[in-house]
């Protein structure tokens, strides 16, 4: 593996931990302050800045079932695709969702440029 390629793909795993850790401070770390985070599928958005997605995640890290477990990761240079589940509790009927997701994470200079987030079912978000 290239050194590029285990960096882009360190960056990515350490960034995922820190969701499950529940640390808001070191997930956005990660962050390029221009990251654009786009979401494919029902109610698809695309979110601009590192403060804006920032704001949409910090309730997210209050809800103790939030965690994301990877299945499988693939790594092409600075990209990093990763197929996910999400767990979470729905913010709406309080009921606890599994959802799958493939997210495609660009990486350049040790910072997440770019995420593209494939969503097939509601977000609970």
């Amino acid at each position: 593996m290239s050194e590029e390629n285990r960096d882009a793909l360190s960056v990515v795993l350490e960034h995922l931990y820190c969701w499950n850790m529940k640390d808001l401070e070191g997930f956005t770390s990660f962050l390029a302050d221009n990251v654009v985070n786009e979401f494919v599928g029902p109610k698809g958005t695309t979110i601009q800045g590192k403060s804006m997605l920032k704001n949409l995640c910090q309730p997210l890290f209050a809800d103790p079932k939030n965690t994301i477990s990877i299945w499988r990761y693939v790594v092409d240079g600075n990209q990093v695709a990763v197929a996910c589940v999400r767990e979470g509790t729905d913010p709406k009927t309080g009921e606890v969702k599994l959802v799958d997701e493939a997210d495609v994470f660009e990486v350049s200079d040790g910072k997440i440029q770019k995420v593209t987030s494939y969503i097939f079912e509601e977000r609970f978000f």
